[in-house]
């Protein structure tokens, strides 16, 4: 399997030190960035955090002269593609379960979050709607993928060359790093009480997370396009996002208080 080399070298070592530095400013852009967001647009105050993420990233990929890997991938990348869906089916069946197991538990022992839920969705406008499904299909993707495949795995597989053969696929040393990495990112949700309502549903959930990271870098690596994995990205979005709001629309319908 031929690897196919995304990033132009800019020449600089990229080791622990450079990887501290850039992670320090891109989550210190983040919190102001989020900060500065929500107090000029507070009708979308949510789309802060991954404007900021998106912005971080752009600026970071043209301090290093790295270009933002949007391009259409090289033909015959079908076998890798399929792949990463594989890879990202198992992701969507546990961050679907986890997100029901936490629902259940609010149902218990958050009862008031789960009406005040309910009632949201019962008057959301076809405005509001839309700009969920915007920031959950579009944004998301789009910012993480260019800031975890697009910069940090492009600089680890540069920190980290070599390879090693999971069965019948080649994995980089860099994709395992950068899906580590991204995982490690999402469990600010769980310190702040976001998602999981323990641990070992947290780690459950963050397993996955890993699962579909390292999956996301090989299909980078094999297309030299960040395409398709923004596009599985939003596709395991759209299934775990969807889950909660029907499963809890569907206890109301059958006499749960809302």
């Amino acid at each position: 399997m031929t690897h196919v080399s995304t990033s132009p070298q800019t020449g600089r070592s990229y080791g622990l030190h450079a990887l501290t530095m850039d992670l320090s400013a891109y989550l210190l852009s983040i919190v102001i960035g989020s900060a500065l967001w929500a107090t000029a647009f507070p009708s979308v105050g949510l789309w802060g955090s991954h404007v900021a993420q998106l912005s971080a990233a752009l600026l970071l990929l043209r301090v290093a002269g790295l270009g933002a890997g949007f391009r259409v991938g090289k033909p015959g990348r079908a076998r890798a593609i399929g792949l990463t869906l594989v890879a990202g089916l198992p992701f969507c069946v546990i961050g679907m379960t986890e997100k029901l197991i936490s629902a259940r538990w609010a149902m218990v022992h958050a009862p008031e979050q789960v009406s005040a839920f309910l009632s949201e969705l019962r008057t959301i406008s076809g405005f509001g709607l839309f700009v969920q499904a915007a920031y959950f299909l579009i944004l998301i993707p789009v910012a993480e993928e260019v800031a975890f495949r697009g910069y940090f795995h492009a600089r680890l597989r540069s920190a980290l060359p070599g390879s090693f053969r999971l069965g019948r696929l080649r994995l980089t040393r860099g994709a395992v790093a950068s899906g580590a990495l991204f995982s490690a990112f999402h469990m600010v949700n769980w310190v702040f009480g976001k998602q999981a309502p323990s641990l070992w549903l947290c780690l459950v959930g963050h397993a996955g997370q890993f699962a579909f990271g390292v999956a996301a870098a090989y299909l980078y690596d094999e297309t030299g396009s960040l395409w398709p994995p923004t596009v599985i990205h939003s596709v395991v979005n759209a299934l775990t996002q969807l889950t909660v709001p029907l499963f809890l629309l569907m206890l109301a319908r059958s006499g749960i208080p809302g």
